[in-house]
């Protein structure tokens, strides 16, 4: 056996065993790259479906996808991700390819891909872009920098941007939040589990989007840019955002 032949098998078994390490912790992820190929249908190149769902379906979802992307597109001035969508009409796929508590839609960031997964009522422009524009600022901070450096509330605001399907949402958070005196704090929602395990998640989005969008009106995709920029470069998001 070649030395060359031996470190490839040496990385496999490295890869193998990080696989289900990972997968400890999120076993939707490793379904997805182990389970997607045999379980599912690929109906375009990042694409791939629960296997009842009928060729109508396939389209609308496959145009859907198209305008999505387009929008990811729009807001970054360009789409660099090449991430996977996994999409069903019933709640295999989420149930199968999400994790137990996931409910319209999800995405997995792994240091390798980034999968995308839907339900049958995130089959629609909104959810699939909030997802998608996940997967892209992982893409351009990296899966380390998007993990332990950003926090939970800017990832899911900024995805909130291009998510339309709350168009009363100011509304909602000066109501809810008593014009923001009983609003979260942004410290409390800086982790997945804080964000999602704690209070109303509906506040916590909302608020996220506040803080957010009041940002980005000032900064707009310039400023989302040189955010990116600087963290790459190795500057702490906390010196990084801020509202001029």
């Amino acid at each position: 056996m070649t030395r060359k032949r031996r470190r490839r098998i040496f990385i496999g078994i490295l890869f193998f065993f990080g696989l289900l390490i990972y997968a400890n912790f999120t076993n939707g992820l490793a379904r997805c790259v182990l389970y997607k190929d045999f379980e599912l249908d690929k109906i375009h190149r990042y694409v791939y479906v629960d296997k009842s769902m009928t060729s109508d379906e396939r389209q609308r979802l496959l145009n859907i996808y198209q305008k999505s992307t387009q929008r990811i597109e729009d807001f970054f001035g360009e789409r660099r991700a090449s991430s996977y969508l996994i999409a069903g009409n019933t709640s295999f796929a989420i149930q199968r390819y999400g994790n137990h508590a996931a409910q319209t839609g999800i995405t997995h960031l792994s240091f390798l891909e980034s999968y995308s997964i839907v339900d049958s009522a995130g089959l629609n422009i909104d959810v699939i872009s909030h997802e998608l524009c996940h997967a892209e600022l992982r893409e351009r901070v990296g899966w380390y920098r998007r993990e332990f450096k950003i926090p939970t509330w800017f990832d899911e605001g900024l995805a909130m941007l291009v998510d339309k399907r709350f168009p009363e949402w100011e509304v909602d958070w000066a109501m809810m939040t008593n014009k923001g005196e009983t609003a979260p704090d942004l410290d409390s929602l800086r982790t997945p589990k804080q964000f999602f395990e704690k209070g109303d998640a509906y506040i916590n989005y909302i608020t996220a989007q506040k803080k957010v969008d009041k940002w980005y009106q000032k900064s707009g995709q310039e400023g989302v840019l040189k955010l990116i920029d600087a963290l790459n470069e190795g500057e702490d998001f906390s010196t990084s955002f801020f509202i001029k």
